[in-house]
């Protein structure tokens, strides 16, 4: 008799070995990596081959939180600062500016395709699917195709490890204008923002500074106690910073762009690590939130998945790149880089935050809400994929 955690030990192994494995066949036919994952997550779930019926929207909603968090602090450690500083300002224009107004303005595009839902709840999906993320376009700079001008490439690259803590934050506030028992006034809004973007960035700063002085200080036993110390440290940035009313995803951001650009010990150790960890944490997530889709229930949602995100694409994505990037001294072509290469992957991982908002508010719209989304993610990277992929050998032949 085969006892329960054996059993599962062996489910949870098999099916991450099985996805890590084919993955290298499918990512030669262009397939973003993180689908592959996603996609055999759905394979696995009660409607596909594998029939595990999973549907902890909690468990999920842990794992994608302290998921996200490594990867943006991995993000920040990767940024190379030294190479973006001189084009931040494009930077913080795409990551801030360029995600609120594309979650807007696809909010109110929602709300007047589908009228069944108010305009809170259309800004909530245009909030979900607003951010990008960094693991996807790093994907394609691997390949050949996406030899990129330095400048644009860090560029792309800062926007995409700086606006998850956008994306989340708009996520979050309007969850809590939907689940809130009076209504939001503007000063209220714009107070909440402020406070977490501000915290969030002090911080960020301070606990990056601390974290880095430490490591470099205080002379440990043993060398893997500073993986385990700089392991426990995210999650520490994290809680804290929400603890006193900031955003925390900022913070871990912040503070990995602080410890990356210094020298410290065992840095080269600690970041192959760390991007091995990532790696774990993301087919993790992206199985987790796979089997939370059930694509029998998806008849009634993947034509409304399917035109929100080619209209993500087509529509709010350029409008708010282009609006962003108002005078500003880019070529038209590096512009649409951005908007192509900028939407390689929209954020799952948000979904993972629906369950917090109350059934009296969102009732009806909780699970539709989840496979919406996942039938955003499962057709926006590949169009995506191959029109950078196109726009990026022209850019290179013009150059």
């Amino acid at each position: 008799m085969i006892d329960s955690f054996t059993l599962q030990a062996l489910v949870i192994s098999t099916l991450i070995l099985f996805s890590i494995l084919s993955s290298k066949l499918f990512f030669r036919f262009g397939f973003p990596i993180l689908l592959i994952f996603l996609t055999f997550g759905m394979l696995a779930g009660a409607d596909g081959p594998g029939g595990i019926d999973f549907n902890d929207y909690s468990l999920a909603q842990s794992i994608g939180i302290f998921a996200l968090i490594y990867i943006l602090f991995l993000g920040g450690l990767e940024s190379e600062w030294d190479s973006l500083k001189n084009f931040l300002a494009v930077g913080i224009r795409l990551s801030i500016i360029g995600t609120i107004l594309t979650a807007l303005i696809l909010g109110v595009v929602i709300h007047y395709l589908f009228p069944v839902l108010g305009f809170m709840e259309s800004f909530l999906l245009g909030s979900i699917v607003s951010a990008t993320d960094a693991a996807s376009v790093f994907n394609i700079f691997k390949t050949d195709s996406t030899d990129l001008p330095v400048h644009l490439k860090k560029i792309i690259e800062f926007e995409s490890g700086s606006n998850d803590a956008v994306g989340v934050l708009l996520t979050t506030i309007f969850m809590n204008l939907l689940s809130a028992d009076v209504s939001f006034n503007g000063f209220q809004f714009f107070r909440f923002f402020v406070m977490q973007v501000l915290v969030g960035m002090m911080m960020g700063y301070s606990l990056g500074i601390l974290i880095l002085y430490l490591m470099n200080s205080v002379k440990l036993g043993y060398d893997g106690l500073y993986l385990v110390f700089i392991t426990a440290s995210v999650p520490f940035i994290y809680a804290v910073t929400t603890v006193f009313q900031g955003n925390g995803f900022l913070a871990v951001y912040i503070a990995g762009i602080i410890v990356g650009r210094n020298k410290f010990i065992h840095k080269k150790s600690i970041f192959r690590f760390l991007n091995g960890y990532v790696w774990i944490l993301q087919i993790g997530m992206f199985l987790c939130f796979g089997l939370l889709v059930y694509p029998t229930r998806m008849a009634n949602i993947w034509v409304p998945g399917l035109l929100i995100g080619v209209l993500l694409i087509l529509f709010a994505r350029p409008l708010a790149v282009f609006i962003s990037l108002f005078r500003v001294n880019l070529p038209v072509r590096e512009k649409v880089v951005h908007f192509l290469g900028g939407t390689s992957w929209c954020l799952p991982h948000h979904t993972c935050h629906i369950p917090d908002c109350p059934r009296s508010c969102l009732g009806r719209f909780t699970l539709p809400y989840c496979i919406f989304c996942s039938s955003c993610v499962l057709t926006h990277p590949r169009i995506s994929h191959s029109q950078s992929g196109t726009m990026v050998r022209n850019l290179k032949k013009r150059s």
